[in-house]
């Protein structure tokens, strides 16, 4: 491997260039995004970020109405005994937002689902039960009850 190519994949272009770009020429039809812990540090920068990456996967897929799905923040870290300005809270504010606002788009809550102690929730199940709930409501225009 050569010196800093460890590290390129790890940047806005690469990823894109090493994991999204290559999907392109595939038919999909939907997406599911899960992320958000490494912008917390700037988290109403987030919104207009996740707005345009929605609008420009849909733009290269061709499929002006794709649905696309949004895991929000699950609950990570010692809860507080008295309400403070959190970051992560604000970042689920945004996602939130972007489910109401862009259309053929779903938010799977999962604020009850997290460890205090592991940024990744063990309850994968639940996870998948509720973005299939969304998938339901969202896809198949089904009358159920999927948000949170």
């Amino acid at each position: 491997m050569a010196p800093g190519q460890t590290f390129i994949r790890w940047k806005p272009t690469g990823l894109y260039n090493a994991m999204i770009n290559p999907l392109i020429n595939y038919t999909i039809k939907g997406a599911i995004w899960y992320q958000g812990e490494s912008n917390t540090g700037k988290p109403k920068e987030y919104g207009d970020l996740l707005t345009t990456m929605i609008l420009d996967w849909r733009n290269k897929w061709n499929q002006k109405d794709m649905p696309f799905f949004i895991v929000q923040l699950a609950n990570f870290m010692e809860p507080k005994s008295q309400p403070v300005e959190s970051n992560w809270a604000e970042l689920r504010a945004q996602q939130r937002r972007i489910s109401q606002t862009l259309p053929n788009t779903g938010l799977a809550v999962i604020i009850d689902v997290g460890e205090w102690n592991d940024i990744h929730p063990l309850n994968k199940k639940t996870v998948g039960d509720r973005l299939a709930l969304q998938e339901l409501k969202v896809t198949e225009r089904k009358n159920i009850v999927a948000d949170g």
